[in-house]
This record gives structure tokens, sequence and C-alpha cells, in this order.
């Protein structure tokens, strides 16, 4: 535990690791509130089985990109791919903060 504050302080008291911390605990709320967000809705225009499906909605995209992602990361500035990667979800945050709004039909939210 004392080891744990240790790193935590260093981490603090580095500028740039601070800030990284910083973006990693903004990019974890957004991640987690959007997931949140789409399942809530979903729940609440079908259910259940129609969370399951928003989740399963979300997944397959991910599980697909996610090897050209990775291979993004080896071939390109890792930074430049991150905050790619960082600006395309809150882009999707976005539309789909937006069409929950509209009252747009459920297929575009998810």
């Amino acid at each position: 535990m004392v080891e744990n504050l240790r790193v935590l302080l260093t981490v603090v008291r580095h500028p740039r690791l601070a800030r990284v911390e910083l973006g990693f605990a903004c990019f974890a709320l957004l991640e987690h509130g959007a997931w949140l967000a789409v399942l809530v809705y979903a729940f609440g225009n079908g259910g259940l089985s129609e969370a399951g499906v928003a989740a399963l909605v979300q997944l397959v995209p991910a599980a697909l990109v996610a090897p050209i992602a990775a291979v993004a990361g080896d071939r390109f500035p890792r930074a430049r791919v991150l905050a790619a990667s960082h600006l395309a979800q809150a882009v999707g945050a976005g539309v789909v903060t937006v069409a929950m709004f509209a009252d747009a039909s459920p297929a575009v939210v998810y």
C-alpha cells in the first residue's frame, strides 16, 4: 500500500505523467459513461433483450477493429494513433448523444 502511494505521488509530481493519467481518467469516464448511457437507453426502449443487442452491436465492431488498430500502433507513432482513436471515440460519443436527444431510431443510436 505504501509503495502504491509512493508511485502515485511520483506520477502526480511529474507534469507529463500527470497529464497522461488525467487524459486516461477522462477517457475511462467517457468510455464507461457512453456504455452505460447506451445500455440504459436500450433497456428503456426494449428491455433486457434490446440492451443485449445494443451491447453486441458495440462489441463486435471493437473486436473487428482491434487487430487493425494494434498494427497501426506498431507502424505509426503511438501517440498519434492514441490521439486519433480518442478523437474518433469522442466524435462517436457526440453523434450518439445527438441521436439520443433528437429521438432518432434506436438503430442509429446503437
